[in-house]
Parts: C-alpha cells; structure tokens; sequence
C-alpha cells in the first residue's frame, strides 16, 4: 500500500489518508492535518509539525500480559498509537501537559 501510494504521489495526485498509525504517516505524507475529537489541532508539513510539537514516545517495561498492556495504554487519551516490543511496549502520544486529554 506505501508504494502505491508514494507512486501516485509522484504523479502528482493528493491523496487523503486517515490514520492513527503515526510512523506510517511519516513514511508517506508530505503534509498531514492533526485532529482530535473532530477539531483541527494543526496542519502544515510533516517535517515542521515533528520539530515543533509536543509529541514524545512513551517507552512502557512491563512483565503484565501484553494484551492487558496494550489496552491499557490504548485507554489513555493522550496516546494516538501502541506498538508491542519486547519485555513492553512504545506509545507516540502527546504530552499529557500540552494537549490535555477533554
């Protein structure tokens, strides 16, 4: 699906994604539109939206099953994505301080 889309990309066509999977979005997106709950949160290139938000990965070390994990981190409204590691798992979310949970 990424080359499919980096190949209409090329050809100059705009391509309108919605997703929560953050590190797929980097991989193909030039420009992206944050929303929450239906509000526009920011919106302008990938690159500047990274350097200045206020987006950090949480690094989760836990020896609780890893479905009861993931659901937990799921649960918080700060965090847009869980991906499963070993011995844990990585949550990219937004600082709770900065875009606190409504």
């Amino acid at each position: 699906m990424r080359e499919l889309i980096q190949r209409l990309a090329a050809q100059g066509k705009t391509i309108i994604i919605a997703s929560h999977l953050l590190d797929e979005i980097e991989k193909v997106c030039t420009h992206v539109a944050v929303l929450q709950r239906g509000e526009l949160r920011t919106a302008g290139p990938v690159r500047d939206i990274l350097a200045s938000s206020d987006r950090v990965v949480l690094r989760v070390e836990a020896d609780l099953a890893p479905a009861s994990l993931l659901h937990a981190l799921g649960q918080l409204p700060w965090v847009s994505d869980v991906r499963p590691e070993t011995g844990g798992a990585t949550a990219p979310c937004w600082r709770p301080a900065a875009r606190p949970p409504t």
